[in-house]
């Protein structure tokens, strides 16, 4: 698999995470809707970075994460990542739920990442 395949490949399941996010957000599934966000946002993350740097990255390391986006693109794209990955713990893990307000604000910078690694067109 070259380069190239492997940020197609992040990009289309970006926007399947994308896709799957609007749908729970209709249905007022805010916990769902983020987490699918946030894949999505970390998919997108991963096709920016590895377009960019040459770097695929991989493990649990968001501040990692973080600082490799934004090395490859610019402090307000790190900063939509960042944004996104503080909503996951209380999307997937705490008693907390997520409100339609932080669901629809993470959809939105997630389709800020997305947008910006669109240009690979998925066949």
């Amino acid at each position: 698999m070259t380069v190239d395949d492997i940020v197609r490949a992040k990009v289309a399941k970006a926007k399947d995470f994308l896709a799957g996010a609007e749908i729970m957000l209709d249905l007022r599934a805010y916990d769902a809707a983020v987490s699918l966000a946030i894949s999505a946002a970390i998919n997108a993350s991963d096709a920016l970075v590895l377009d960019f740097e040459n770097i695929l990255p991989s493990g649990k390391d968001h501040h990692r994460a973080i600082a490799l986006l934004k090395s490859a693109t610019d402090r307000d794209t790190g900063r939509q990542l960042e944004y996104v990955l503080n909503l996951k713990s209380k999307a997937q893990y705490a008693v907390q739920r997520c409100t339609a307000s932080e669901a629809e604000e993470v959809l939105k910078r997630a389709k800020r990442l997305v947008g910006k690694s669109k240009g690979f067109e998925i066949e």
